[in-house]
């Protein structure tokens, strides 16, 4: 990749591709919105209340800390943060059912350790089905059930969401009544703007490809004050049956939007590999797969991303836009 300066990285074919691009194509979390405090933080407290409030375990320390995500968003197939945070809740389960210490300490530094995990997990291609498959290598057979038949996703997604929302939006968001965690306001009010909507050049069309339900997706359009920009039709959701790395989002825009060509902007090594797989089926309309370094890891993330096939890379999702609008113009 070429170092253009202003923390922009960016293949040669990509500096030529991008003088024809006319549309964006946006993920959500970690791209328009920060959500370090928000849904990173969520995971963690969400296995910490299920192994400790539902289970009755000892709350003498974090089992899974809130920049531990990141372990699992780096070896890909956790888009869905409810799917990331029932399988870091699954591995204390395998290694905690028959341990008589139970404590965060101890079962966090019992093999296999969450970087032991999500290290075999991306070896094996990454994703909640890895992950159960290493467990069952691993953990003995009559434990590991145990592990599993105390494992309620169900229970686990709905702790999840009522953190998240709380009780002034859960309703709206996830269409039921919580009763299960206490808090009024939700982790979701925790959430930065990234995106400076109104500085976002007309030359473009935009739309968002998320593995955010159509709930989370309609709050995070009132706070990025993207309505404006994007036209109806141009989003897709996990209600849509989205679930990145599957590029059926990106084949769903393209066939509503008709680019000449198009970048869809994402932070994690999942968005990326939905561009990948986009090519395998589509030559045309051709798609950048760009990168910003707004997600927990930072600029860490920079040479990771350049690494696994990245076409640009940029510090946010507002200078990358600059600098493809640059490249619409004729700009160097």
């Amino acid at each position: 990749m070429i170092d253009l300066g202003d923390g922009i990285w960016a293949t040669a074919e990509a500096i030529e591709t991008a003088k024809s691009l006319d549309t964006i194509i946006f993920d959500v979390d970690g791209v328009l919105l920060d959500v370090s405090q928000s849904f990173r933080k969520v995971s963690s407290i969400t296995c910490q209340y299920y192994l400790t409030r539902t289970l009755g375990w000892p709350d003498d320390g974090l089992f899974f800390a809130p920049s531990e995500t990141e372990l699992f968003k780096r070896v890909g197939g956790f888009n869905s943060d409810w799917s990331l945070t029932n399988t870091a809740t699954l591995l204390f389960l395998a290694k905690g059912i028959d341990a008589q210490d139970r404590s965060a300490a101890t079962l966090r530094a019992l093999s296999p350790t969450l970087e032991e995990y999500t290290a075999v997990i991306g070896e094996r291609g990454g994703g909640e089905d890895a992950a159960i498959a290493y467990l069952r290598e691993v953990i003995p057979p009559d434990a590991m059930q145990r592990g599993l038949d105390a494992w309620d996703t169900a229970l686990l997604e709905r702790i999840f969401c009522e953190y998240y929302a709380g009780r002034s939006h859960c309703k709206r968001i996830y269409g039921f009544e919580p009763g299960i965690v206490d808090q009024e306001i939700g982790e979701l009010t925790k959430e930065n703007v990234i995106i400076r909507a109104n500085d976002l050049p007309s030359a473009f069309q935009y739309g968002i490809v998320t593995g955010r339900v159509r709930g989370e997706l309609d709050v995070a359009m009132e706070m990025t004050n993207l309505d404006g920009h994007v036209a109806p039709g141009a989003t897709m959701t996990a209600d849509d049956g989205m679930h990145k790395p599957d590029p059926n989002g990106l084949i769903a825009l393209a066939d509503f939007m008709h680019p000449s060509t198009a970048a869809f902007v994402g932070d994690t090594l999942d968005d990326m590999r939905t561009v990948h797989n986009y090519r395998k089926v589509r030559e045309t309309p051709a798609f950048l797969a760009c990168q910003v370094l707004t997600g927990p890891a930072g600029e860490r993330n920079r040479q990771f991303f350049a690494d696994r096939g990245a076409d640009v890379i940029a510090p946010n999702v507002n200078a990358l836009v600059g600098w493809l609008a640059k490249q619409r113009n004729g700009k160097p």
